[in-house]
């Protein structure tokens, strides 16, 4: 029941963080006083910093796994 709970936590705080994102990008990609440049590399960094994450994330379940087996 407790894993529900977080599955249901992460899926509401993705959503919000997914459209507090979509709008952020759309405000940059809209405004006029933004250069080529950092309309292109704001994204770019954000999804650096995404990929990063999600590794991080990846190597600890990862890291648990074998921690379960090594018992």
């Amino acid at each position: 029941m407790l894993r529900l709970g977080y599955a249901v936590m992460l899926v509401a705080v993705a959503a919000v963080v997914g459209y507090g994102a979509f709008h952020v990008i759309r405000a940059i990609v809209v405004s006029p006083h933004i250069g080529l440049f950092f309309k292109i590399l704001i994204p770019v960094a954000t999804v650096g910093v995404l990929l990063t994450i999600a590794g991080l994330i990846r190597e600890r379940v990862k890291e648990e796994r074998n921690a379960h087996h090594d018992d």
